[in-house]
């Protein structure tokens, strides 16, 4: 008997644990692949929005255009990336890739509002921006280290929680603004 059995073609679905992070934070925990097999060996790659149509382009995966994501990789400017799985070929199935799936990457946020009835107020790029965003009896809790320019005055009754982090160029008699958590400057 006679003939050729043809390989199979995965499946290959890949789905981000988020849709959006921050630039510096590592991918590959927020990656994962349904429907590769077991013994296929599984690569991720990115690439910027504006290549997104080179996706699956053997000759320019790995490169500086598409890196190939490994437990290092980290993405240093925000923007839309894209994000895709390429399966090796294996005894019973052909190399396949997976459709793309969109990653935002934005800037870390300085500062986050907790509203004083506990709800969410939002995250914030600057410890101003939060603080202009809070309003009487919100708390305001600092996500890095931060300066807070000298023009910078508040009126309002605020918690502020440095949560470890430090604050420079402040003092604690700005009208209505009680500081928790350990200061350092």
């Amino acid at each position: 008997i006679g003939g050729n059995i043809n390989k199979a073609y995965p499946h290959l679905t890949v789905s981000l644990s988020q849709t959006t992070c921050t630039v510096g934070e590592k991918l590959l925990p927020l990656l994962s692949v349904e429907g590769a097999p077991e013994d296929a060996e599984v690569t991720y790659y990115y690439l910027a929005s504006a290549l997104k149509s080179w996706a699956g382009s053997s000759d320019v995966e790995g490169s500086e255009a598409m890196p190939k994501i490994d437990e290092n990789t980290a993405i240093s400017d925000p923007g839309t990336y894209y994000v895709y799985a390429k399966t090796a070929e294996t005894t019973n199935y052909e190399e396949d890739r997976s459709a793309t799936v969109a990653l935002t990457v934005t800037e870390p946020a300085a500062a986050s509002v907790t509203r004083a009835d506990g709800t969410d107020g939002g995250t914030y790029e600057s410890l101003p921006a939060a603080l202009n965003a809070a309003q009487d009896g919100d708390t305001v809790k600092l996500l890095a280290n931060e300066a807070l320019p000298s023009d910078t005055y508040v009126s309002k009754t605020l918690t502020l929680d440095l949560d470890g982090h430090s604050l420079d160029g402040y003092s604690l008699n700005v009208g209505g603004l009680t500081a928790t958590s350990q200061v350092r400057t």
